[in-house]
């Protein structure tokens, strides 16, 4: 067993969700904690200085989070949240430009130069949607639990030291604590394959296997790290260090360099694989398997008074007066006792009322019965029991 522990220390969780920017995310996805988990590892990176048993267990990290991806959608619990009200704030962009070179930053490039300073950018609308967490202490936390994970020494290690370095799980301001859990107690939620009428969820985006890999593509930090180092050595270089800078350029991204090409850009995760999580104490949309053959023999009403379910016992009663009449010999199946009278212990035959329902203007009234039959009765057996009662001698109806 593998199971994680979160605590939003604030007890507030900052998180859009991903379908709509006006709404907080609650609970935190699987794949978001595992992004979380990924971030501390990113941002970690040993420098060279560090020294080779820093790159080592860097390594063991990223071990770690492959096996993590592969486990699958883990059960989960967590507490209620309350929405809080979603304000409009208006934020200086992330993504100004800066000049390559800081130092030989002309006159007509000032203003540009000048947005390296936040409050000379240019703001935008931001929604920041959060939720207030009821509960104090160990009522408070979220627990993802996988019951048939088994972690090596290794990687149960590695992944213990990941949860200790994440600070946050979604905005900067949602600061959050993450341990390894060996909590067991029954989660409350469940992945399951579908929702239904009877069991409703929520739809939780999950890891999958390659999930790791992808964020790396999609932040793309190498491409990202080239273009600049490059950049930085054909502004700042002189000579041949210049020209072999400007050659590595042009091999790595297909183009000259200049002082107005683009860096690579930097894309959102995508929305990837999702789980539908129900509770585990709702009713399981599984389908009973029934002792009866779900083909009925259906009696029609035809005339005479309106009669509600409440008269259920005396119709069938009276059906099954009729049916037995003349038993004699009739099969255990058919009558629902032995040849010595005692009642039967295996399938026999049922009587249902048919009620109107399921309209706008039902009811309830009975609109005729029918007769269920134990599965494995040939039709010919049912048919040589009825004969006599609802059949005639060549089948025609009495």
């Amino acid at each position: 067993m593998f199971a994680l522990g979160i605590d939003f220390i604030t007890g507030v969780a900052v998180m859009t969700d991903a379908a709509s920017r006006e709404k907080a995310e609650w609970p935190p996805h699987p794949a978001r904690v595992f992004m979380a988990l990924v971030a501390s590892h990113c941002e970690s990176k040993p420098l060279p200085e560090d020294g080779h048993e820093a790159e080592i267990a860097w390594a063991r990290e990223r071990v770690a989070l492959e096996w993590l991806e592969g486990q699958g959608a883990p059960l989960m619990s967590w507490p209620e949240a309350t929405p809080r009200d979603v304000v409009k704030v208006y934020v200086p962009v992330n993504d100004a430009g800066v000049p390559q070179n800081p130092a030989r930053v002309k006159a007509s490039e000032m203003r540009a130069a000048l947005c390296v300073m936040p409050d000379q950018r240019s703001r935008q609308e931001r929604t920041f949607p959060a939720l207030h967490i009821s509960g104090e202490g160990p009522a408070r936390h979220v627990h993802l639990r996988w019951p048939n994970a088994e972690p090596t020494t290794e990687i149960l290690a590695a992944l213990i030291e990941l949860a200790r370095k994440v600070t946050r799980i979604g905005h900067s301001s949602s600061f959050a604590l993450v341990w390894v859990s060996e909590v067991e107690d029954t989660p409350a939620y469940e992945p399951n394959a579908k929702a239904t009428k009877t069991r409703r969820g929520v739809q939780l985006r999950i890891p999958a296997p390659g999930f790791l890999a992808e964020l790396d593509q999609r932040f793309n930090a190498g491409e990202i790290d080239a273009f600049f180092d490059l950049s930085e050595a054909i502004t700042c270089g002189k000579g041949q260090a210049k020209e072999q800078a400007k050659a590595a350029f042009e091999e790595r991204f297909g183009t000259a360099w200049s002082r107005s090409a683009s860096a690579p850009v930097r894309l959102r995760p995508a929305p990837g694989r999702t789980a539908h999580y129900s509770r585990v104490d709702e009713e399981h949309d599984r389908i009973v398997a029934s002792s009866f053959d779900s083909e009925l023999l259906v009696l029609t009403k035809q005339e005479g008074p309106v009669l509600g379910l409440e008269s259920t016992a005396a119709l069938t009663a009276a059906l099954r007066g009729y049916l037995l009449q003349e038993g004699e010999g009739k099969p255990e199946w058919f009558t629902g006792h032995n040849a010595s009278g005692v009642p039967s212990t295996g399938g026999h035959m049922a009587l249902l009322p048919l009620p109107f329902v399921g309209a706008e203007h039902a009811d309830g009234h009975v609109l005729g019965l029918a007769l269920a039959f134990p599965r494995g009765i040939p039709a010919a057996e049912r048919a040589a029991g009825l004969r006599g009662r609802l059949f005639g001698p060549s089948g025609e109806d009495l």
